[in-house]
């Protein structure tokens, strides 16, 4: 008796099918890593926004990744925090870097206190209940 000693076929994948593959794996890649905040920045600094004279109107952040939701609460946080600044029509923004990084300073600031603070406040009750009552 001959062994059967036909190949397994792979399963063909369509056109269509390779297109949905394709758009979900640019999506991943275009998501890893970055948050809404990061996104919406991503987009000022592509336009060169960072006066009133290079603002952008809202309909430059169509593209993004995003849900209109997620990108209009996070540009209203971050307009404020002064981040975003906004004509006085409230149809131009522009992005305001310099409090930009002063956020950014604040929050590795607060997240270190987060940590140190426990820390050392775990070190002085070691060191007294160590020196203290023994």
């Amino acid at each position: 008796m001959a062994k059967d000693t036909k190949k397994q076929e792979t399963p063909q994948v369509t056109p269509t099918m390779q297109k949905i593959l394709d758009r979900e794996e640019k999506m991943k890649k275009r998501n890893s890593g970055r948050t809404a905040s990061e996104a919406v920045i991503n987009v000022f600094r592509k336009h060169k926004a960072f006066s009133p004279k290079r603002a952008v109107q809202i309909d430059a952040f169509k593209d993004l990744p995003l849900s209109t939701s997620t990108i209009s609460y996070t540009m209203a946080n971050l307009i404020d925090q002064g981040v975003i600044m906004q004509s006085e029509d409230k149809k131009d923004y522009w992005f305001n870097e310099a409090r930009w990084n002063e956020l950014s300073k604040e929050v590795v600031r607060d997240y270190q206190l987060v940590f140190i603070v426990p820390l050392v406040v775990g070190l002085a009750v070691f060191v007294l209940i160590k020196f203290v009552f023994h």
